[in-house]
């Protein structure tokens, strides 16, 4: 049961039931004792109260502040992994498209081959039935390079 005091007799001593925050002023390191209370509406306000040598404090940081910068850092890692994703989902289409591209490349060195035309880059010979024939002997370094398009497997 707490006790109500409205006036108080010097040279009495008095108990109250209250809850009390237990500090140590940063300035001259003396321990004290302040209301739970007080110290909750300091912290949620920025107020200001006094240590018993006098020296004002005050939080750096009022709850408010805190919610604030956590809902911050909260949008901001939204926004990271919204930007993650997205790249994600450019790298697969990019992925998509460099396929359909080489895909396109193959078909169409493969039909040069399939019409008896060399499809060695500047080279201009054509109307032969040995196209792999003159590959092998004229340009092995590109028929080296270019092996694995060759073997009739679709990448």
């Amino acid at each position: 049961m707490a006790t109500k005091i409205t006036y108080a007799r010097p040279g009495y001593d008095y108990t109250v039931d209250t809850e009390l925050s237990v500090r140590t002023c940063p300035v001259c390191s003396i321990l004290y004792a302040i209301p739970t209370r007080l110290s909750d509406r300091c912290r949620e306000r920025g107020e200001s109260w006094y240590c018993p040598n006098g020296h004002s404090l005050h939080f750096i940081e009022t709850d408010l502040d805190r919610e604030r910068k956590a809902r911050e850092r909260l949008e901001r890692q939204l926004a990271n992994e919204r930007n993650r994703g997205d790249r994600w989902r450019d790298r697969a289409e990019h992925e998509r498209r460099s396929a359909i591209a080489y895909k396109g490349h193959l078909t169409r060195i493969r039909r040069r081959i399939a019409n008896g035309i060399c499809p060695v880059p500047g080279c201009k010979r054509s109307g032969f039935q040995r196209v792999m024939a003159h590959i092998a002997s004229q340009h092995p370094d590109w028929l080296h390079d270019h092996a694995h398009e060759l073997d009739g497997s679709d990448a």
